[in-house]
């Protein structure tokens, strides 16, 4: 049986008749539980999830509202628990909850909760978390500073290292310059942008953290001189923005760092106004289970280094409130890691995959440093198999399959190179994950992530000439499966698509199902456009507009989250229901990992286009070619477009049409399913989105033939035999 229908049975059990399987609007469904008497919490609590449900972060969100210990619904045990209504303890929330969790972590925290309830004797799990936290900061506490995430003997063999090991070497010089160009910067002001502080606080993190690594190095004061002015800035702050907590988080993490690493070099009183600035705006400012700890996306991973950071430096000043927070990170982290389950996919694309899971590995460091461990943190299911998904998604062109709110390439990926050093997983780091880092080091490309310095105790030689093969053919379970196919990994000029299915309404989510990008020859020749300007667009149409995940919302009219500005289809002149949720499969197969080599991958997208009876998309390559072909069942009649964003010169030919850039041509053959191809614009109607310079569209519209039945397939290859040769120039883009 099914999680579907294991959920309808243990509903129909518990409450007499199963409850409908679609909730009411999502929003709806959140203020309906606030302050809802405990009998309707459980129902809401029971409501079963679906395919076209069960991706949607604030229905998900609404459900781990409701075991929080923030609910005024539920008291808070003597122990903390969280759970219960008059002192009544609820077991069986918690086992509903358990069983219809998507999220491995999530689903055995409940148990084990409902499993110690149950027998009423012991101390709990979270109680166990505490005791655990509390031995570690007491542990923290007695070790000399620096002590947060390096040791002075760290700091002594990163320079050991430096001396033999080429990469280092270049890493610690780039670092230094960083450092060198903060130096007489005029410090930080508190100044938000909207609602958040972010951008404030990421500068904080790129030159504290740049300059307090600089001192560590050399000992030169006049970084310590520096980096104490912008101290003093900004912890004369009014706050740190907890209302926007990754804010609070990326602030706590640099202020934490320069706290800790210049400890000897600060005065006694900056040391005092510090840790008390620390304590106030990076701890005390929120409870420890506050809301960030019920999400499962970037956010918990940003401001758990914060919190986890704070806590090793303030230990010997403030051990209560860090063995609090701490065990809140603890608890709750797994549960972010785990939504990469079961084969490493982060449905947040891999621009977050970047951030957030590079913020986690920082965190996992700390306290490895501090306490000797990190909780199992780094063991949990899924967090283990993320390692190779920045590889496994990167095409022979050198950029990822960036759907959802990522750009093309992120340059160097820092987390690969800590799965590598710690978890031993060097086919994480690929050639050209080395070859980025080295034109970070060179200057070249993007500006240097503000948290450049820690991983310099990750990278090296060693690293780097250890050689893995990846696979050509990869799916990826979860809340937003992918699929990879390739024609072959070492053949540079071989064809790659990627695929994408899910749903929109995930976090950071498009409205995206079934779209695919393309490398060829080399060459990128589908795109996905990216991440949005949201700062721009929620000036325009406002925050509720941009953040609803309902059918209705504007958010589904911005060009590059709706399905009009995605290489997938519209229906009916209709884009995908955010309610849907498309699997991604091998035939026979379903999610796995590596497998001998499929005719093809499919998406199932039915839920997404209600439009239509039936909707589905196969992908496939041959070393040269690669094949989409998409099965329509529909009224007929019904229109259908197809279309792909590409920035190539277009040359149409009725049911061919020739793309050529930098000395390459591809063919782009309709094979069945449409008469013509047609070039289609790729820009924004409003003059608040982004421009997608040099993007045009080619499209195949058609309809829906008289049996109701629609076959597309399009076949892409090189437009000449001798345009599959090896070239001799660089083809690389730029980072």
């Amino acid at each position: 049986m099914g999680m579907l229908g294991q959920v309808l049975v243990l509903c129909t059990s518990a409450f007499g008749s199963a409850t409908t399987n679609m909730p009411p609007p999502y929003y709806t469904v959140y203020a309906d539980a606030v302050g809802a008497p405990l009998a309707r919490q459980m129902e809401i609590l029971s409501m079963p999830l679906r395919e076209n449900v069960r991706a949607n972060s604030t229905y998900v969100n609404t459900r781990r509202y409701l075991l929080g210990p923030d609910n005024p619904g539920f008291v808070v045990t003597p122990d903390g628990c969280g759970l219960g209504e008059n002192g009544k303890i609820s077991v069986e929330a918690l086992e509903l909850q358990a069983a219809t969790s998507e999220n491995a972590a999530e689903s055995a925290r409940c148990r084990e909760l409902a499993e110690w309830l149950r027998r009423g004797v012991g101390p709990s799990p979270r109680a166990k978390i505490r005791a655990k936290a509390e031995e570690a900061v007491a542990k923290s506490a007695q070790m000399p500073h620096p002590r947060v995430f390096a040791t002075a003997a760290d700091f002594d063999a990163l320079k050991r290292r430096a001396e033999s090991d080429a990469l280092v070497r270049a890493g610690i010089a780039r670092a230094m310059s960083a450092a060198d160009d903060w130096i007489g910067q005029p410090a930080g002001a508190y100044r938000m942008l909207g609602y958040q502080l972010l951008v404030v606080s990421r500068q904080t993190v790129a030159r504290l953290v740049s300059e307090a690594f600089a001192y560590r190095m050399t000992g030169d004061r006049k970084y310590a001189d520096d980096a104490a002015k912008e101290l003093r800035a900004v912890c004369a702050f009014p706050d740190w923005n907890p209302r926007h907590t990754i804010d609070t988080g990326e602030m706590a993490l640099a202020v934490s760092v320069a706290y800790d690493w210049m400890y000897d070099a600060l005065s006694p009183e900056d040391r005092e106004a510090v840790a008390q600035a620390l304590l106030r705006m990076g701890l005390d400012c929120e409870p420890p289970f506050a809301g960030w700890t019920r999400l499962q996306n970037n956010w918990v991973q940003v401001v758990a280094v914060g919190k986890a950071a704070a806590a090793i430096a303030l230990a010997d000043r403030a051990p209560r409130p860090c063995a609090d927070h701490l065990a809140a990170v603890a608890e709750c982290l797994p549960e972010a890691e785990a939504v990469c389950a079961p084969d490493g996919v982060y449905p947040e694309g891999p621009g977050y995959w970047n951030y957030g899971t590079g913020f986690n590995a920082i965190a996992l460091d700390a306290m490895r440093t501090a306490f000797g461990h990190d909780f199992g943190l780094s063991e949990v299911k899924g967090f283990r198999e993320t390692a190779l998904y920045p590889a496994v998604v990167t095409g022979p062109s050198g950029l990822w399959f960036n759907y959802s709110d990522s750009s093309g390439s992120g340059g160097s990926s820092p987390a690969t190179w800590w799965f590598a050093r710690r978890l031993g997983k060097t086919a994480a780091v690929t050639d050209g994950e080395v070859r980025a880092f080295r034109e970070v080091c060179a200057g070249k490309g993007r500006k240097l992530a503000r948290t450049f310095p820690f991983s310099l105790f990750w990278v090296g030689e060693d690293i780097a000439s250890s050689k893995s093969p990846l696979p050509d053919i990869w799916v990826g379970g979860g809340e937003v499966p992918i699929g990879v196919f390739s024609g072959g990994r070492s053949d540079k000029d071989a064809a790659f698509v990627a695929i994408k299915g899910g749903s929109p309404s995930y976090n950071h989510g498009h409205a995206d199902a079934g779209s695919f990008v393309l490398d060829l020859l080399g060459e990128r020749w589908a795109f996905d456009l990216g991440a949005e300007n949201y700062r721009e667009v929620e000036k325009a149409i406002g925050p509720s507009g941009l953040w609803s995940p309902e059918p209705d919302s504007k958010r589904w009219s911005v060009f590059r989250i709706g399905s009009q500005g995605h290489n997938t289809l519209m229906i009916d002149g209709k884009g995908q229901d955010p309610r849907g949720w498309a699997a991604v499969y091998m035939p026979d197969s379903g999610c796995v990992k590596i497998v001998s080599r499929p005719k093809s991958l499919f998406a199932k997208l039915s839920s997404v286009y209600p439009q239509a009876k039936f909707v589905s998309r196969s992908v496939s390559c041959e070393q040269t070619s690669a094949r989409i072909t998409d099965a329509v069942t529909a009224r007929p009649g019904t229109s259908v477009r197809w279309a792909m964003n590409t920035d190539a010169e277009i040359e149409l030919r009725g049911r061919t049409a020739i793309l050529r850039k930098r000395g390459r041509a591809v063919k782009a053959e309709i094979l069945s399913g449409g008469e013509a191809w047609s070039v289609g614009s790729a820009q924004p109607g409003n003059a608040w989105e982004s421009p997608n310079p040099g993007m045009r569209q080619l499209v195949c519209e058609t309809a829906v033939p008289p049996k109701g039945e629609l076959m597309i397939r399009i076949e892409f290859s090189p437009a000449d035999p001798d345009m599959a040769a090896p070239r001799t120039e660089d083809r690389r883009h730029d980072r």
